[in-house]
């Protein structure tokens, strides 16, 4: 991630957050064709979809869930 909160995928350019510049991230697909969830460490931060080239952020939690 780039200084100013920015990633590229697929030749497109995407802004996530300033607080994960220099932090490695990754994409996974989902399901659905063109969509992947951006990841930090274990947590899905958000959904990127392809298509419309938007980003929705979730709520991610400090806490794992109980098992």
């Amino acid at each position: 991630v780039e200084e100013n909160g920015r990633f590229s995928f697929r030749g497109k350019i995407f802004r996530l957050s300033k607080a994960f510049f220099g932090k490695p991230i990754g994409l996974q697909p989902t399901l659905q064709e063109g969509v992947f969830e951006i990841l930090f460490s274990r947590f899905a931060l958000a959904t990127l979809d392809f298509h419309t080239q938007s980003i929705t952020r979730k709520g991610v939690s400090s806490h794992p869930p109980n098992l």
